[in-house]
């Protein structure tokens, strides 16, 4: 599949309001692929606001990646659903959502990278490239010897993730990462954000 350069992720503990301003202003900056991630959120919630956002995503023909919750992304007619190593295999789920769904799936060396060439998903995600604190209970950082060896070797295309701003998303570009994803970058004024990491990607 083809990435856009930049991947942003929700910010946990959004209201439904607030989620839904933060979704438009992307979707008006011109974003194609967007996942919403909350681990804070009962089911109830979760869904009603999976299903506002998979409506508005509609309205502009771009993507709406769910993560981890492939119960959500069948409900909600969600885009896809992005997996880690404690979620359903791929496998299950490429066969819940179907072909047309986009799956994506987390990998943190290149072993775990190289094992999900096999997998039917659509991209690997490979990280944490730089610290973060949006996620607890971190993996080891990937260095940038691993990051070139797993974008050189993998079949399928490779979305950097961790600690990601504009002025580090250059060098993952240059170094082959086709997306970077990120959460804090884009947790004020997103729609800016968009447009100053697409700029950016245009002047890597």
């Amino acid at each position: 599949m083809k990435l856009p350069p930049a991947y942003p992720i929700s910010l946990p503990g959004l209201s439904r309001e607030a989620l839904e301003k933060w979704a438009k202003g992307l979707l008006d900056a011109g974003a194609t692929l967007v996942q919403y991630r909350e681990k804070k959120r009962g089911d109830g919630e979760l869904f009603s606001n999976a299903e506002m956002l998979s409506r508005l995503f509609g309205q502009y023909s771009a993507t709406l990646i769910i993560n981890d919750r492939a119960d959500i992304a069948l409900m909600t007619k969600a885009g896809g659903i992005h997996l880690g190593d404690e979620d359903l295999p791929p496998a299950d789920v490429r066969k819940l959502l179907g072909d047309k769904a986009v799956i994506g799936y987390s990998t943190h060396n290149p072993d775990e990278a190289k094992d999900a060439a096999a997998l039917p998903v659509d991209y690997i995600a490979l990280g944490p490239v730089y610290e973060t604190g949006s996620k607890s209970n971190t993996r080891p950082l990937v260095n940038e010897t691993v990051q070139r060896d797993v974008v050189t070797a993998s079949v399928k295309p490779v979305v950097a993730i961790g600690g990601i701003t504009v002025e580090r998303a250059r060098e993952l570009w240059n170094i082959g990462f086709k997306s970077v994803a990120a959460i804090q970058a884009f947790a004020e004024e997103p729609g800016r954000s968009y447009r100053e990491f697409l700029k950016a990607y245009e002047n890597r």
